[in-house]
């Protein structure tokens, strides 16, 4: 591990990533934010297996991210790819990493109940819990905005320089109105608002 990848990781985690990693032969990236996922394992004919992490503030995340990816990589190195992404040995292998980092060395007790609960039965993206989302999102540096669930019906914000009304909460998103088209939209319960 790099030494600007080790600077996104609890600083007590460290020597337990490094050990998980070690005589392994896998790139690992830090890459700018993307929006339709947090991290990918890929593995292409005659090239080293890479492991790309979105960049965050929050170093909680970044581990889960890390976690959740190098699974990917012991899932593909033990079976190539005759597995689901993220079916029952995928699931195993995760289970059996985060397993050592289930302790309040490795993270805050707010996040661990949450973490501890999501692990049962972990799933594609840990974004789905959210119990575990709003106690990681504590951990965010989020400059003066908020996230779309901290807001109050009624009010009024801006979303990709777009201007909306909140309607109301549904079960796990949220009906805004666009006062630019009069249309309706469905906010992600997580979106980060101006």
């Amino acid at each position: 591990m790099d030494s600007g990848l080790l600077s996104l990781i609890p600083l007590n985690s460290k020597s337990l990533c490094e050990n998980l990693i070690a005589d392994e032969c896998v790139n690992i990236n830090v890459v700018d934010p993307r929006k339709s996922k947090y991290g990918d394992f890929r593995f292409k004919v005659n090239n080293t297996p890479s492991i790309n992490i979105n960049r965050t503030n929050n170093c909680y995340k970044f581990l889960l991210i890390f976690l959740h990816e190098w699974a990917h990589y012991l899932v593909f190195k033990k079976y190539k790819s005759l597995t689901k992404p993220h079916g029952n040995e995928w699931k195993k292998e995760f289970i059996s990493i985060i397993n050592p980092f289930l302790d309040e060395k490795y993270f805050p007790k707010e996040i661990l109940s949450p973490l501890r609960n999501f692990m049962l039965n972990p799933r594609a993206t840990f974004s789905s819990d959210i119990k575990l989302m709003m106690a990681l999102n504590f951990y965010d540096i989020k400059n003066n905005k908020k996230y779309i669930y901290e807001l109050n019906e009624g009010s009024q914000f801006i979303f990709n320089k777009k201007k909306y009304k909140l309607i109301r909460r549904r079960r796990k998103r949220f009906l805004c109105k666009c006062l630019s088209n009069n249309r309706m939209y469905l906010f992600s319960y997580f979106a980060i608002v101006d």
